[in-house]
């Protein structure tokens, strides 16, 4: 679930693109510096990270989380936190 009122595309869409939007973007901004859009992977994860007990952010990624409980489910690897953040800033 995320916090916003929905989220940038519709979830069907999502569910089955958002790898595209993500390595699109990450085009955009890695070779023509271009950043902010809605489908950017930091507006994911400042939408979908949930809480631990104390307050603090759990890793997007972690078990049980957004990103890996379908991840897992599908059996794709995540390497999008191989170099971004797991938590919002």
């Amino acid at each position: 679930m995320g916090r916003g009122a929905q989220c940038v595309e519709p979830i069907e869409i999502m569910r089955r693109d958002h790898f595209e939007f993500i390595k699109h973007q990450r085009d955009q901004t890695v070779y023509h510096g271009i950043r902010g859009s809605k489908h950017s992977l930091a507006g994911c994860i400042d939408c979908h990270a949930s809480k631990g007990t104390e307050g603090e952010f759990l890793p997007i990624n972690a078990e049980g989380q957004f990103c890996q409980t379908c991840h897992t489910y599908a059996a794709v690897k995540i390497d999008c936190f191989t170099c971004h953040a797991t938590v919002p800033d």
